[in-house]
C-alpha cells in the first residue's frame, strides 16, 4: 500500500474522544482484528485485495486476547467533497461476511468525527454494503442524527441488475451533490436521498452534515 495514498486502521476498535471510552468491535460487534500484513491486504494483477482470514490472532499488546479472524481496513489519504465516486469490486460469499466500501468525515485522528462532532453527527456515506449470505443483493445508506439512540439511517437494498452475484465484478457508485446523493450498481440507479430527508443536530444548514470532505474506507 502506498502510504501517500492509504493508511491502515488496525486493532479491533477505537477510542471515542467524545464518549471517552474504547469502542470494541468498531461499534458493530465485529470479531476480526484488522492488520496491515500482506496476508490481509495486497496488490495482485493491479488489483487491490483485502482478505479476511479464519485464523486465531493474538493482540500484539495483550497476549490474553485472541481474535478468531483477521482482515484489513484501509483509508484514503485524499478526501472528496461532491462528485461521482465509482468503484469496481467483487465481494466474498459466506455466512458472517460483511464487506463494505464507505466514507467518513475527514478526521483520521478520531474515526467518524468531522466538523459537527462524533459519529453519526458528522455523517457516514455507505457506497455499498454486501452480506455474504445474500449472493445477489447489496445496499447503500446514509447515517446521521445524534449519538445513539438518536442516530438515524436511510438505507435501500437492491438486486444486482446484471448477471452474476456479489462474488463477480460490478461497478458501484454514488453521485454526491450538495442537496442530493444518488446510488448506482452497474450504472442502474437504485436510490436517491435528498437534503430534505437528512438532517444535522449540530447545524442549521440543510446540506449538513454532508457538506464537508469525506475519506474512503
Amino acid at each position: 500500500s502506498d502510504p501517500l495514498l492509504w493508511t491502515f486502521d488496525t486493532d479491533n476498535g477505537f477510542w471515542n474522544k467524545d464518549l471517552q471510552q474504547w469502542i470494541p468491535g468498531w461499534g458493530n460487534n465485529e470479531l476480526q482484528y484488522y492488520t496491515n500484513r500482506p496476508l490481509n491486504v495486497f496488490i495482485n494483477d493491479n488489483k487491490l485485495n483485502i482478505c479476511a482470514r479464519n485464523e486465531p490472532f493474538t493482540h500484539p499488546d495483550n497476549s490474553n486476547i485472541t481474535y478468531p479472524y483477521t482482515s484489513a481496513r484501509i483509508c484514503s489519504t485524499n478526501t472528496i467533497l461532491y462528485g461521482r465516486i465509482e468503484i469496481r469490486a467483487k465481494f466474498p460469499i459466506g455466512d458472517g461476511l460483511w464487506p463494505a466500501i464507505w466514507m467518513l468525515p475527514a478526521n483520521h485522528d478520531n474515526p467518524g468525527n468531522g466538523k459537527y462532532g462524533g459519529w453519526p453527527k458528522s455523517g457516514e456515506i455507505d457506497i455499498v454494503e454486501a452480506k455474504g449470505r445474500c449472493h445477489h443483493h447489496v445496499s447503500g445508506a446514509l447515517h446521521f442524527g445524534d449519538f445513539i439512540p438518536g442516530n438515524r439511517c436511510i438505507s435501500k437494498d437492491t438486486k444486482i441488475p446484471r448477471l452474476g452475484g456479489i462474488n463477480e465484478f460490478h461497478v458501484y457508485a454514488v453521485e454526491w451533490e450538495k442537496d442530493e446523493i444518488r446510488w448506482f450498481v452497474d450504472d442502474v440507479l437504485f436510490q436517491v436521498i435528498t437534503c430534505n430527508e437528512w438532517d444535522s443536530v449540530a447545524a442549521n444548514n440543510v446540506s449538513a452534515p454532508f457538506d464537508q470532505p469525506f475519506y474512503l474506507i
